[in-house]
């Protein structure tokens, strides 16, 4: 009965430890599902590291070449996204591959990281190495199409390329194509506190003013002080703001950057308009030109 007893409890510890650790693993699949997998699940199929060394393979007799089956070379823009995002491309192989020749016998190469490009003054950074969805033969041999995976973690603002080869047997002419990522400065916070100054200087506008302006003509005079700058301010910043969205890799040259957003919204919001506004709000005086003073009239002798 000893026995008994404590091989049920020394059972039921195990039991009960087990059940632990299960719903432990149940709980992090779980969270991984709603949080990790949406944002990663095109990287979870990257599964080639590049310059991985392919099968052998016979010789491809009559020779073939591969080109590119869009226009250009391809770019991703990244925006403020930090994480990894993938090219698909297709390639044309003319003539078809032989029969004989498989996925496994084309291999994917980045001699360099992607490194950063632009103006002199520019620090010099990479990203890391990509990876690759591994290529798959399609249309009976004439067609190849593979992905590329941009790692852009911790990535500085920029512009970034590299070079890919695509390659095979022997007979297979290599593909070679320059890949280019675009990574664009975080400046939502900029954003937030241009619109948090503006609604504090609106606050200062009403407590100088609302209490002040008992009259009709004082009421008209404050709304339309109040309209010029919500209008330039809107202005500016719409701006702004459009030149932040137009530009894929802004903020690479911080200073550049902020010096022609500023004088971008400057231009558009009518600043000197809005200034003398905001200035008559702010100080409850109204700039006015001199008035001429009139001559005195001559003396008359005495007499």
């Amino acid at each position: 009965m000893l026995r008994f007893t404590c091989t049920y409890q020394e059972v039921g510890v195990v039991r009960h430890h087990r059940f632990s650790i299960r719903g432990l693993l149940a709980a992090a699949a779980f969270a991984a599902i709603l949080f990790i997998v949406p944002a990663g699940a095109s990287a979870a199929k990257c599964s080639l590291v590049a310059n991985k060394r392919a099968e052998d393979a016979p010789a491809i007799k009559p020779p073939v070449t591969l080109s590119l089956e869009s226009q250009s070379d391809p770019v991703i823009n990244f925006g403020e996204d930090r994480g990894v995002k993938v090219n698909y491309l297709t390639i044309k192989v003319s003539p078809r591959l032989p029969d004989n020749i498989r996925s496994k016998n084309l291999e994917l190469n980045s001699l360099l990281p992607m490194k950063r490009i632009g103006a002199d003054n520019l620090e010099s950074t990479r990203l890391k190495f990509p990876r690759f969805i591994p290529p798959r033969i399609l249309s009976h041999g004439e067609r190849i199409s593979f992905g590329i995976c941009i790692d852009a973690a911790d990535g500085d603002p920029g512009t970034y390329t590299g070079q890919v080869e695509l390659n095979g047997p022997l007979g297979l002419s290599p593909l070679q194509l320059t890949q280019t990522a675009q990574l664009k400065a975080k400046v939502f916070g900029l954003f937030g506190i241009f619109f948090v100054i503006a609604l504090s200087l609106a606050g200062i506008f009403v407590w100088r003013k609302v209490g002040k302006e008992t009259s009709a003509t004082g009421g008209k005079k404050l709304g339309a002080q109040v309209a010029v700058v919500a209008i330039s301010l809107g202005a500016a910043g719409y701006a702004m703001w459009k030149v932040y969205n137009e530009s894929p890799s802004w903020g690479a040259d911080w200073f550049s950057s902020l010096a022609a957003l500023v004088a971008t919204g400057f231009a558009a919001g009518g600043i000197g308009t809005g200034v003398s506004a905001l200035a008559g709000l702010i100080t409850g005086k109204e700039t006015k030109a001199p008035e001429a003073k009139e001559n005195p009239a001559p003396a008359k002798p005495p007499g």
